[in-house]
């Protein structure tokens, strides 16, 4: 009596199919809210659909597709965002690496830009307890503005550095981080120091995405703990301090 196998299916892969191999997505050029993407490693004849997810979203939105391997142009809103890569052929699906982008207006100042960026760095490191909604930029980390636990991203100073070239400037921008919270007793404030060490290891020496004129990050002298907040409200509030510089063209 013949035997006879059924054919076993797993996800969208049978046997006897060839796999679909995972394209490669990396960004080439991007200027303002045009962002130039590469695909490379698809399948020939497959279709490559192109998606973002807006940092602290829920919701992938197709912004182009494309035929198997090559560059893809799509306009982006301002903010950072996730993109990846949908290939399709023959019935089967597999989706790229993801590739952050960090999306600025052309007409935003440099400033702007600067905390927009430090703002999605922090919101990528995924802090232990922290929603992204928790994390803000604002005009000064004041108690009015923190809803604890928060981080808050506030411009400090800036400053022609006096270096430079002979059409462009060196302009430092001072940007302070304050990660404030209620901690019930000093025992509790070891998630709140890991916070302090995952921003400053996320800054030290790393160029900020999607501001390239941006060629030096530094951290600088800031308090772990501010002993007023301790003392008078009992709130564990711990600071560091960013020094970026960017070189900007000279007016004139």
């Amino acid at each position: 009596m013949p035997l006879t196998f059924a054919c076993r299916t797993f996800g969208n892969q049978s046997y006897g199919t060839t796999p679909l191999a995972s394209p490669v997505l990396t960004i080439d050029d991007q200027t303002g809210t045009e962002v130039t993407f590469h695909i490379a490693g698809s399948v020939v004849g497959s279709t490559n659909r192109l998606a973002t997810q807006s940092i602290g979203g829920t919701e992938w939105f197709e912004r182009a597709v494309r035929n198997g391997d090559g560059p893809l142009t799509a306009t982006l809103a301002p903010g950072g965002q996730w993109a990846r890569i949908t290939s399709e052929l023959t019935g089967q699906t597999v989706v790229s690496n993801l590739v952050f982008v960090q999306v600025a207006s052309a007409e935003a100042s440099m400033l702007t830009r600067c905390l927009t960026a430090v703002r999605s760095r922090i919101v990528l490191l995924g802090l232990n307890g922290l929603a992204p909604e928790q994390v803000v930029v604002a005009k000064a980390a004041t108690e009015r503005s923190l809803v604890r636990p928060s981080v808050v991203i506030s411009p400090q100073a800036e400053a022609v550095s006096g270096q430079g070239t002979n059409i462009r400037d060196d302009v430092v921008y001072r940007v302070t981080i304050v990660a404030d919270s209620l901690p019930p007793s000093i025992d509790d404030i070891t998630p709140w120091l890991q916070w302090r060490e995952q921003i400053r290891a996320a800054f030290v020496g790393r160029r900020l995405p999607g501001v390239p004129s941006v060629h030096s990050v530094c951290v600088t002298e800031s308090d772990v703990l501010s002993r007023e907040a301790w003392l008078e409200r009992n709130a564990f509030v711990t600071s560091l301090q960013l020094e970026l510089i960017a070189r900007e063209q000279r007016a004139g």
